[in-house]
């Protein structure tokens, strides 16, 4: 495998096909749409809480302190509901997406022209099968998840048993315990799910490819990834390898470019803490301050939109050259034979 000519063709491709990139612009402005909610709601309410905090702290007794700590959980509930469908809403939108820039992809590197229309329309019939191999891949992460939580509710369990049933004095013997099984837990879980992404890593990219292609039927499409992958294995480490590189340089860039956005968003919660440290009342929340924000979120909004939107379709536009590549020598071989 050639990887420079891939790399070349691939990028060539989607500088020629610019549709590529507006299908999977489409697929993530919902989740983009969703930072932006989240983080100006986020940062305006600690705005608020810091300018309503010193007030809280000089309360009297017939301000119960319980009534903040009620609205606060209100508050959060109310948020993770909201992202929770967001989010919900935005997985479907990009399973179609990125069925239909896979789709598009593989007939642009036969030589057609890409479609948006065409490309929507296909990724929605292929979408249930790019969401069966998305609950394929994700099924044994959940289970060590399950795990993991079922274990540390034991050891928690029986923890707090043994401090019921002999005092107060026995949590200080069993913290540094607990501390060390909850970290143990942890770090198993994360060394566990890197591993498990280098494995997805190689052996799942195909897949989606395969499911894409004509009329296949699901589990054929997954035996001939997992068999194209499993031939070619040099190949498919190192080609994860190189997107891993590309994604390194991509998030450098955009960090580097959206850096004074990030800066501008920050600088009015800055101003309110150094008033807080200073023991001063923060002064009202002021117009410039409002403006900053916005500018803020909205600028890094379009940064995290443009960013996942360009990895997406690096990531599905080279798989769909590997793919070709790898079908092409494999039928060469075959006629040989």
């Amino acid at each position: 495998m050639n990887y420079g000519d891939i790399l070349s063709d691939a990028f060539k491709k989607m500088w020629e096909e610019k549709k590529l990139w507006m299908i999977s612009a489409l697929g993530v402005a919902l989740f983009a749409l969703m930072s932006i909610i989240y983080s100006g709601g986020m940062m305006g309410w600690q705005m608020r809480w810091m300018q309503a905090l010193p007030a809280l702290e000089n309360a009297g007794p017939e301000q119960e302190p319980i009534d903040w700590a009620i609205q606060i959980a209100l508050g959060y509930m109310t948020m993770f509901g909201f992202m929770s469908l967001f989010s919900l809403g935005g997985y479907i939108i990009n399973l179609i997406a990125r069925a239909g820039v896979v789709s598009e992809a593989l007939r642009a590197f036969r030589g057609e022209r890409t479609d948006i229309s065409r490309g929507l329309s296909q990724g929605a019939r292929k979408a249930p099968a790019f969401f069966a191999i998305d609950l394929l891949w994700s099924l044994p992460l959940i289970a060590v998840m399950l795990a993991g939580i079922v274990l540390v509710g034991i050891l928690a369990g029986g923890a707090i048993a043994r401090i019921s049933a002999n005092g107060g004095d026995e949590f200080e013997k069993l913290f540094p315990a607990m501390f060390g099984g909850f970290f143990f837990v942890m770090t198993a879980f994360i060394c566990l799910s890197l591993l498990y992404g280098a494995f997805k890593g190689v052996f799942a990219p195909l897949m989606y490819q395969a499911a894409a292609e004509g009329d296949k039927p699901l589990g054929e499409a997954i035996r001939e990834g997992w068999r194209l992958s499993r031939e070619n294995l040099g190949p498919m480490i190192v080609m994860l390898i190189l997107f891993w590189a590309a994604m390194l340089g991509l998030g450098l860039v955009i960090r580097i470019l959206s850096m004074p956005l990030s800066l501008m968003f920050m600088f009015p919660w800055f101003s309110m803490m150094n008033s807080l440290e200073a023991g001063a009342q923060p002064a009202g929340i002021q117009p410039l301050n409002w403006l900053l924000l916005f500018i803020g979120v909205v600028g890094a909004g379009a940064f995290t939109w443009l960013g996942l939107s360009l990895r997406q379709t690096i990531y599905l536009t080279l798989y769909a050259r590997v793919y070709q590549e790898l079908k092409d020598a494999k039928s060469l071989a075959e006629t040989t034979q």
